[in-house]
């Protein structure tokens, strides 16, 4: 299924949902999904940092999802590397400015550790695909997450849950602009069912 998704509709979602979008997806959806379904998940995959890597977008999913939730409160700078050079300018801009100011201080209080061993990730597919007349190809990307126990965040009640990701092509690779969560997801199907809303 592919979808034309409007200007407006872009700037919309870029501009009202990015800092709502990871807060919800990032923090508290995993804390909302206690009561949530088993979910079968794969071995999570090395790190990978060539570009064939890139070239696919259920492996960026995975290799971005590993790293976000791979955090040692001591390394701050390894952590924004890891995820750097997986997303796109915007998204990168969007973590560093907007969530890192919440998401660290947290992290160092609780003296968070969670290895990329203790995070197990699986891309369970495509939830919608299109293209943007401002930024080209996209898919949206749902990733089933398990994270050891012990090794839980502050603000997580549950070690699986699921979240979306707004994956976008840039050249030959695929990067990650942003969470998103379910009811803009939904709204992107809509949205590219009906141009007129």
């Amino acid at each position: 299924m592919e979808v034309t998704v409007s200007k407006k509709l872009i700037v919309m979602l870029v501009a009202v949902a990015m800092v709502a979008a990871l807060v919800v997806g990032a923090i508290v959806l995993p804390a909302l999904n206690a009561a949530g379904k088993p979910i079968l998940l794969t071995a999570t995959p090395a790190l990978e940092t060539a570009s064939s890597s890139l070239a696919r977008p259920e492996l960026v999913s995975v290799a971005f999802t590993t790293a976000f939730y791979s955090v040692d409160y001591r390394e701050q700078g390894a952590w924004l590397d890891n995820l750097k050079r997986l997303m796109t300018d915007d998204g990168y801009k969007l973590i560093e400015t907007s969530f890192l100011p919440i998401l660290w201080p947290q992290l160092e209080s609780a003296q968070t550790i969670t290895l990329a061993e203790q995070v197990t990730v699986q891309d369970t597919g495509m939830a919608v695909e299109g293209v943007s007349p401002i930024g080209g190809p996209y898919q949206v990307r749902t990733v089933a997450i398990n994270i050891a126990p012990e090794a839980l965040w502050p603000t997580m009640q549950a070690s699986l849950f699921s979240a979306n990701l707004l994956i976008a092509h840039e050249g030959d690779i695929w990067r990650v602009a942003m969470f998103m969560d379910d009811a803009q997801v939904e709204q992107l199907k809509k949205q590219g069912t009906d141009p007129q809303q």
